[in-house]
């Protein structure tokens, strides 16, 4: 055991011999376990943006990449090994997190699929249908997206609760791969179906939900339901501008600032092919 001269000021232990666990750029928050089958390695981006760096990992061996909140796990396009250390190259969106994980001898990767690259297209429709169902099941009909918040129809502008998209976008055929849909930016919440069938729910960046099963070739419905907070709604109360009956609190409008916040299904709306 090597006990250094206190106060030690450096900022690591290499005067020892030890190297850092970790090394990632600022902004990004780990912390490392040891278990009987696994190294695991929990990172996340703190940043509100997406961010790409290098992670490198005092380990040696096949990293895996399991996404928390899908549990699907795959292996990384790239990695290097220098000395005892582990580069994995990493793409976190937003307040994204990923478990790197390295199994111990004798432990099988076979569920692990190999990264690959990946189309986006976009999602081409000729217009969206949204459901207000707390007012009186207002129904606007969009050309495009927008957020509640800057519309100038008060009820819309100061809603909060549940609205329910729908439209309709076509399909040319089934590629190989698995495809997503991706939502782009969302205030809050979404539930995503398509032909009637459940694909997920979408609380967190990148906001993505897997469509492969249930798309078609031809003519696809879908329909998103998009729930935001309730501060917007709050504020209007505040103001004597609830945008529907039955809203109370107990206590004053409570941010801060006299602002709206985003809400609604903002987008761009757009479909991920990864190949497999």
């Amino acid at each position: 055991m090597i006990i250094p001269e206190l106060p030690y000021n450096e900022d690591d232990f290499s005067a020892y011999q030890l190297e850092r666990d970790v090394i990632v750029p600022e902004n990004i928050a780990w912390t490392h376990r040891t278990g009987e089958e696994a190294d695991i390695y929990f990172i996340a981006n703190q940043a509100g943006e997406a961010v790409s760096f290098d992670a490198s990992l005092r380990m040696v061996g096949t990293p895996e990449l399991w996404n928390p909140v899908t549990g699907e796990i795959t292996l990384p396009l790239e990695v290097e090994t220098h000395g005892m250390r582990t580069i994995v190259p990493l793409r976190l969106d937003s307040n994204e997190s990923v478990f790197v994980v390295f199994r111990k001898q004798g432990n099988t990767v076979a569920d692990a699929m190999q990264e690959k690259s990946s189309v986006t297209l976009p999602l081409e429709v000729d217009h969206w249908s949204i459901l207000f169902p707390s007012l009186g099941q207002l129904t606007l009909t969009k050309g495009h997206l927008f957020d509640w918040s800057k519309e100038e129809d008060e009820k819309i502008k100061y809603y909060s609760g549940t609205a329910v998209y729908n439209t309709i976008f076509k399909w040319k055929g089934k590629p190989k791969g698995r495809i997503y849909l991706s939502l782009g930016e969302v205030a809050n919440i979404a539930n995503v179906c398509v032909n009637g069938i459940d694909c997920g729910t979408a609380w967190t960046a990148p906001y993505q939900v897997e469509i492969t099963e249930v798309l078609k070739k031809g003519n696809n419905r879908l329909e998103i339901q998009i729930e935001n907070t309730w501060a917007n709604a709050l504020n209007g109360l505040e103001k004597g501008k609830a945008p529907f009956n039955g809203i109370w609190t107990n206590a004053k409008y409570r941010r801060k600032e006299d602002t709206l916040l985003p809400a609604g299904l903002l987008g761009p709306v757009k479909i991920i092919v990864r190949e497999h």
